[in-house]
């Protein structure tokens, strides 16, 4: 063994490099199943063209109920390698009409797939909504 070896040994004992060395090899093993799982994050705003018939007043008197609804198509920055579960959430609306005493909006994640997904805007009767922008979560456990 060399001089120097032998010098670590007796400074810092054997015990505690054994130690070291069992909590590098639990580490890596851990992150090894870590690897399985993933997350990724991101936020979408409506489209800024093509969302005429989702604020437009006249068009949700005249189509009843006056349900209207726009498809964002998320990509992930990196695929994943099974599907995964996708959790959406608006995190900034501006609502029209103050005369209107009930707002309703929503949002929701479909197609779900290993590449992305389509992040619907909806909003139904005589509800306005000018501007929105949904925050999304994507993972695998």
């Amino acid at each position: 063994m060399p001089p120097w070896a032998v010098s670590i040994l007796t400074t810092v004992g054997a015990a505690a490099i054994l130690a070291a060395i069992s909590y590098i090899i639990r580490l890596e093993m851990r992150m090894g199943t870590l690897e399985h799982r993933k997350m990724q994050i991101g936020e979408k705003s409506l489209p800024e063209k093509g969302t005429e018939k989702f604020w437009d007043a006249e068009i949700a008197k005249q189509s009843g109920k006056g349900l209207r609804k726009i498809s964002v198509p998320i990509e992930f920055p990196e695929p994943f390698k099974r599907q995964p579960q996708v959790m959406v959430a608006l995190k900034r609306v501006d609502l029209g009409d103050y005369n209107v005493n009930i707002h309703r909006v929503g949002v929701r994640a479909e197609s779900v797939t290993v590449k992305g997904f389509d992040l619907y805007f909806e909003t139904w009767n005589e509800s306005l909504v000018f501007e929105a922008v949904a925050s999304w979560i994507a993972y695998t456990a």
